[in-house]
């Protein structure tokens, strides 16, 4: 290293430093430390700071005791690794850096923050986020369908069939003449939605089902059902009358029947022609246990080889369930 041993003043006063315009002392404003000739420097002082108008490169461990202001960029070049700590530092409002202890799951991949905090429903509890990344369920009600789109993060909430009650409307499986000997259950034929001779079912799929084996509309659960039916004759008698008796039935999953409704209707002086008769009649009746059995007998009651009674397969019986 060069110093100023043997040198003339004359001959060195361009490598001196001094403050601008020879200011001395540097006060508390700051002030350009100057090349002997007058050139400034990247370097500012004052008496209580330092200011470099430049790139600062430090090679060794540097201590602050106070602020650093940094008006460009700060690159490290070299900086140790720790898998273990989560001090980090971040820039405040102000510009400032501070440090801030983050959260356990700050460098995992996962969000550090609650996904939801509380969800609040009128009359309901309330719903609230205890860790990172909870999922909140939502269930689709009876009636309400969820229809989802992760492209557009939509859920839309179809409730088309909030207002329309699950049912069975069970047919006659075809034309067929009734016993005068002793009351049959009528057939009835299997759901099939896209047939005009088949029962139709609304949704039903896990309140109804009908058994065309042994003739009975079967209700899955238990609840409130309403019973329409509406059966159609085509009688003809050279008789002065003929006379139809229709019965609705219930039988639970214990085997206790109930005989809910009985219904004898007689035909008076009617031509020696088939003539079409209905016998119509509904009933509501709270089911306590699942798995209830319904089914409708009819018989002809006449007693005389001179009628024939035919019911007709555009008789239907419709169950309804109204509530659980």
């Amino acid at each position: 290293m060069a110093n100023l041993s043997g040198n003339a003043p004359k001959d060195t006063y361009q490598s001196l430093l001094k403050l601008e315009s020879n200011g001395m002392p540097a006060g508390s404003t700051l002030k350009t430390v100057e090349a002997g000739n007058g050139d400034a420097t990247a370097l500012q002082l004052s008496d209580d700071d330092a200011k470099v108008n430049g790139t600062l490169t430090v090679t060794g461990a540097t201590d602050l005791d106070s602020t650093l202001n940094v008006d460009d960029t700060v690159t490290f070049n070299s900086v140790p690794t720790d898998n273990a700590e989560l001090t980090g530092l971040l820039i405040d409002a102000t510009g400032q850096v501070v440090s801030r202890e983050l959260h356990p799951n700050a460098f995992d991949g996962q969000d550090a923050t609650n996904s939801f905090s509380t969800i609040t429903a009128t009359g309901q509890a309330d719903v609230t986020s205890t860790a990172p990344n909870q999922t909140l369920n939502l269930a689709a009600g009876t009636g309400i369908n969820f229809v989802t789109n992760n492209s557009t993060k939509t859920i839309t909430i179809d409730t088309a069939g909030l207002f329309q009650n699950p049912m069975v409307i069970a047919k006659i499986n075809g034309d067929y003449s009734i016993s005068d000997t002793t009351p049959t259950r009528i057939n009835l034929a299997a759901i099939n939605n896209t047939s005009n001779t088949a029962s139709i079912g609304i949704k039903q799929g896990s309140e109804f089902t009908i058994d065309t084996t042994n003739n009975e509309i079967v209700a899955v659960t238990a609840g409130i059902f309403k019973i329409d039916v509406c059966l159609f004759f085509s009688i003809t008698t050279n008789h002065l009358f003929s006379e139809v008796q229709v019965g609705l039935e219930t039988e639970d999953s214990t085997g206790t029947v109930v005989d809910v409704i009985e219904i004898e209707e007689r035909f008076d002086n009617l031509p020696n022609a088939a003539r079409i008769k209905p016998i119509m009649f509904s009933a509501t009746r709270y089911f306590s246990t699942a798995g209830t059995k319904i089914y409708i007998k009819v018989q002809e009651v006449s007693g005389n080889s001179h009628t024939t009674d035919i019911l007709l397969d555009q008789s239907t019986i419709k169950v309804e369930k109204l509530a659980s």
